[in-house]
């Protein structure tokens, strides 16, 4: 790839900036740079180089085979750019939601440490402090300032809060981590008109598709321990549903565990690519059945790589073994044979695209998910540590593509 200087505005100042930055992705290459995010060793998604495939116009979408996903490959914003984006469509812009200290454990600051410009939202103030040093250390920070949104964000308040940063509608990438209402502030920013190329989300791997569920906003304080009860974030289906189905990209990458990481439970999350960088790439968007695959191949690919396959936060129970209401309800299936991962591989694909399923072994899923998780989850609304009248809002549904009218429809939850 070759760099070329950036174009930046500085419609605040009067002065003429006359250095050029050049932003040079492949200057941050060294993952083990204590500068950078989370020590690992970067996989690429693509087995060819981007200079591989001829860029396509005008080509039937449902012809394209969906883009390889390696299941629980770490990758980066720069390779999904070096693959995805032209040199001369950069913005050179980020959108950062859920900032923390702007450097640890994020991969939007090698773009920032390479002459980014973006706006970076976070609330916390524990992390205040570090996060106003790291952006003030950047090498570049003479020149070029990413805008800090400060405060607790909301659905509410967002789009008001992109506009006072002058946040631009075209970033190359946008990164989603909250641990809370991310799928409604999604669906929130992506409505307003603002369409970044690649999108990276953290999603709750605990709970398999087809359930997609995801919380809702609640002005009360965030709560940890609603965390630690997997009461957080949204399913791989529910993103799937927002941004594959409603706003038209692709997933092109699935992580769940990183053996090298500190942390190596700590990164769950799902990558996307805009439908048309994906098509003239010669690639179609997954459908749910293929993401599907890949969760429980990338969750296969964890406990190979951990020794074990447990959730992470949902203890009691863990939906990513069989629920017992549904094997009674089908005792004979063929479904209840082999290894785990791969019998509830077949469990999803069947209760998401089987037409000939019956009622009974769908609301016997249905039964399961609201008397044991729901369950769970108001139990975390009552903790001792929980703000009090906090509604604990969150919705879910099964994503289906059976005709049969017999499952509830979206559901919202309210624990008051």
């Amino acid at each position: 790839m070759a760099s070329a200087p950036a174009n930046f505005n500085f419609p605040c100042s009067t002065s003429v900036v006359t250095t050029a930055i050049i932003v040079n992705l492949k200057a941050i290459k060294d993952f083990t740079d204590p500068r950078s995010i989370t020590s690992r060793t970067e996989r690429p998604l693509l087995i060819n180089g981007v200079d591989s495939y001829p860029f396509l116009t005008g080509v039937d979408e449902s012809t394209l085979p969906p883009h390889f996903v390696e299941p629980n490959a770490h990758t980066t914003f720069e390779s999904l750019m070096d693959q995805f984006v032209l040199d001369s469509e950069r913005s050179n812009y980020l959108i950062n939601v859920g900032a923390q200290d702007g450097k640890t454990h994020d991969p939007t600051y090698p773009l920032l440490f390479a002459g980014y410009d973006g706006i970076l939202f976070e609330g916390d103030e524990g992390v205040k402090e570090q996060l106003y040093k790291n952006i003030a250390a950047l090498p570049h920070y003479e020149i070029i300032k990413p805008y800090i949104s400060w405060g607790n964000v909301s659905p509410h308040t967002v789009i008001a809060r992109l506009a006072k940063g002058r946040a631009r509608k075209d970033a190359d990438v946008l990164k989603m981590d909250i641990d809370s209402f991310d799928a409604q502030l999604m669906e929130t920013i992506l409505g307003g008109g603002y369409r970044p190329k690649i999108i990276m989300v953290e999603f709750n791997p605990d709970l398999p598709p087809p359930m997609a569920w995801h919380q809702l906003y609640s002005p009360h304080p965030f709560n940890f321990d609603k965390v630690m009860l997997g009461n957080y974030g949204a399913t791989a289906s529910a993103w799937h549903n927002i941004l594959t189905d409603k706003f038209g990209y692709g997933l092109v990458g699935m992580e769940i565990v990183d053996t090298s990481a500190k942390c190596e439970r700590c990164e769950h999350n799902m990558w996307f690519v805009s439908k048309e960088l994906l098509n003239r790439r010669g690639f179609r968007a997954m459908t749910h059945a293929e993401m599907t695959k890949i969760f429980w191949d990338t969750h296969s690919k964890a406990k190979e790589e951990t020794g074990r396959m447990i959730c992470i936060h949902a203890k009691n129970p863990c939906l990513l073994f069989t629920p017992n209401e549904l094997m009674n309800a089908m005792p004979n299936s063929e479904y209840w044979h082999g290894d785990i991962p791969q019998r509830n591989l077949q469990l999803s694909l069947m209760l998401a695209e089987e037409p000939a399923i019956s009622c009974e072994a769908r609301k016997a899923y249905e039964t399961s998910v609201v008397q044991s998780f729901l369950g769970q989850m108001e139990a975390g609304c009552r903790c001792k540590t929980c703000a009090e009248g906090d509604p604990c809002l969150q919705t879910w549904n099964i994503h289906t593509n059976s005709s049969l009218l017999c499952l509830l429809n979206t559901v919202t939850y309210e624990f008051g």
